[in-house]
């Protein structure tokens, strides 16, 4: 009793301590007169990122724990003691000034968390649920994350053992941080913090808005739209229920088109860009990148009109930080640092430009050198970028008139409107009519992040260019309904419009999140779970297993131990695709292995190789080479440490 009492109250310690209090701290010690409606998104994400920073400092020195965790928050007691009451000072104030963007936050916060609630590790009619967009990438993170709780630090990468992870894994370490305090096995963290990213995320845009437009219905409408952006994908989903009309009940019709069907994306087809929804249920990385890169427009935006140099270390330190949580986001933030600093220039205040600059570009490269990877595969990561840096759009394969149906089909109204925008800037410059620059900003920061994917390309997989996308359409939502504003006065046609255009860029977002209610797809199987428990209770932490190039694998995301080679595409994206200890090289040894399980000498080999302690015998492995269950029974080199009824686990002896 006393232990459980113990594990529930630092699981709700550490969800205060991760997404509230070193931020409280930082903001109201050193920025206690930022307006609230900057303040509050700005202490959410700053928790984030500096609880994260803090405890994998202290856990270099002391080891990643429970306690490791406790010391880091130690340090803010005497402070909480002292200033509780200011906490609910700033909450008052943020109710009072801004009750809409508090209501549509915890809505947001609400959505997402009943569409993962039946999404993430539940067991229906006998296996355990990954659901809609979550079955694939969920995996990966829930891999990290049970790896790091399960001591795992500094991490190798759980999915290609023997590596150090170079991929940007904060926001699974932030989560890791959690589960550890809470000291169980709890795969449904994501469940309850993924919520939070999208609230987050919701009143930064609604903070930035208000902040260049002070009208709420435009700062409304643009969170509501930008935190649940999607294609036109919603037409799909009309032509698939009238082919079912008459045929179905209307709501075994919707029902079962929504249970089956995420309405996302199509994979290498006409609407490859999924939906904003669909980032805030399973990207984890994009989940901190996404809002931070709004929050650092923000406080740039706002220290340039204060003059206030303090604000751009605020900026600076965030963008520093974000190098282990999410690289897009990084190059993002600077040059959205760059271009609002050319915005708001001012050739008699060139002195305070240039310190802020530095004083941004300083704190950035200081974190740089600190945290960042120096290397990936034995690759520097500007090689890695030289590597497949070429010019031209990420799709060279398609004609001219296949991007114009993309543009039209993922980007929508607010591409044409964005468009309309800055015509309608230009007419404005040669007639001489005043144009508001934080405008103008937005429109330029648009465009440049719909072209930097059409003129160049220096990802591994051509997709991950896609990302300057999801940062472009926030600011074409804010462009859109910010040009409807300044072109229409009559209010009734407004909001009309207003209504429409969100009707447009949400509906394909809502689809998603009733797909990931609704749908049950298997992730593990009752007799993986039981396996996986049993690697979790029974191996040592750290150990290596051979499995099948698998999505799933009880090994990592249940046992939270180390897998040789998982599903490829994840680490031949993240930089192991070439060089002599490469992904294919990794898979033809475990082919072969479980092709010969019955030589003695080459599974000694492998097993030595890859400094692997286990082989994992699954569902899927079996269905790969029959045999393999015989020829390993058979194996002098290796005892059988458990079996169920569909899963075997060969230790070597």
């Amino acid at each position: 009793m006393a232990g459980n009492i113990i594990d529930h109250s630092l699981l709700i310690l550490g969800f205060i301590f991760t997404f509230f209090i070193p931020g409280f701290y930082v903001i109201e010690t050193f920025f206690p007169k930022l307006p609230v409606r900057i303040k509050l998104p700005s202490i959410f994400l700053l928790s984030v990122i500096l609880s994260s920073y803090l405890v994998y400092l202290v856990s270099l020195l002391v080891g990643f724990s429970r306690y490791s965790i406790l010391l880091s928050f130690a340090f803010f007691i005497p402070w909480l003691v002292c200033s509780y009451k200011s906490i609910g000072r700033v909450f008052k104030k943020y109710f009072q000034n801004h009750k809409e963007a508090l209501f549509m936050g915890v809505f947001i916060f609400l959505l997402f968390f009943l569409a993962l609630y039946p999404a993430i590790f539940t067991e229906y009619e006998g296996y355990i649920v990954m659901a809609s967009v979550n079955w694939q990438d969920t995996a990966m993170h829930q891999g990290i994350i049970q790896s790091l709780t399960q001591g795992n630090f500094p991490p190798q990468a759980p999915y290609y053992s023997g590596v150090s992870l170079s991929y940007y894994y904060f926001a699974d370490f932030h989560s890791a941080i959690i589960s550890t305090l809470y000291g169980r096995f709890f795969p449904r963290i994501l469940v309850y913090d993924n919520p939070f990213f999208a609230l987050i995320f919701t009143l930064s845009i609604y903070g930035l808005v208000y902040e260049l437009t002070k009208k709420k219905i435009i700062a409304l409408a643009s969170a509501f739209s930008g935190t649940l952006f999607s294609s036109y994908l919603f037409v799909k989903f009309i032509y698939d229920f009238w082919q079912n009309f008459g045929k179905l009940s209307l709501i075994k019709n919707i029902v079962g088109l929504l249970s089956s069907h995420e309405y996302s994306m199509e994979y290498d087809q006409l609407f490859q860009m999924a939906n904003m929804a669909d980032y805030f249920l399973q990207n984890r990385p994009m989940m901190i990148g996404l809002p931070a890169v709004i929050i650092i427009l923000l406080l740039s935006i706002f220290a340039y009109k204060k003059k206030d140099l303090r604000i751009i270390f605020l900026a600076g330190l965030i963008a520093g930080f974000l190098i282990k949580f999410q690289f897009f986001a990084v190059v993002v933030s600077l040059i959205v640092f760059t271009i609002t600093t050319l915005f708001f220039f001012q050739k008699k205040k060139f002195k305070f430009f240039v310190k802020s600059a530095l004083i941004f570009l300083a704190v950035f490269a200081s974190c740089y050198l600190l945290f960042s990877n120096r290397s990936v595969n034995q690759q520097s990561f500007f090689s890695l970028v030289k590597e497949n840096f070429s010019f031209g759009p990420w799709e060279r394969e398609k004609n001219i008139f296949w991007h114009l149906r993309f543009i039209a089909s993922n980007f929508g109204l607010p591409f044409f409107l964005t468009l309309l925008s800055l015509f309608w800037v230009i007419v404005r410059f040669f007639q001489k009519k005043p144009i508001k620059k934080e405008f103008f900003l937005l429109v330029s920061l648009s465009l440049v992040f719909f072209a930097i994917p059409y003129f160049v390309r220096f990802t591994i997989y051509k997709g991950d260019m896609f990302k300057f996308f999801y940062f472009m359409v926030v600011f074409m939502s804010i462009v859109s309904f910010w040009f409807l504003d300044l072109i229409f006065r009559k209010k009734l046609v407004l909001e009309i419009l207003f209504g429409l255009l969100i009707l447009v860029t949400t509906f394909s977002s809502f689809l998603t999140l009733t797909n990931s209610t609704l749908n049950k797809n298997m992730g593990y199987s009752l007799d993986e779970l039981a396996a996986g428990l049993f690697i979790r209770r029974a191996t040592p932490q750290k150990s290596v297993f051979i499995t099948y190039p698998t999505v799933h694998s009880a090994v990592s995301e249940i046992g939270g131990r180390l897998r040789v080679l998982s599903y490829i595409n994840w680490p031949y994206s993240h930089g192991y695709n070439t060089g002599e200890d490469n992904v294919f090289a990794r898979l033809e040894d475990i082919e072969s292995l479980y092709q010969k399980a019955d030589d003695f000498n080459y599974t000694k080999t492998v097993l030595a190789k890859y400094n692997a302690r286990y082989i994992y015998l699954g569902g899927e492995e079996r269905d790969k080479n029959p045999n393999s269950e015989t020829l390993f029974d058979n194996n002098q080199n290796i005892k059988k440490v458990y079996e169920n009824n569909s899963v075997k686990i060969y230790e070597v002896k």
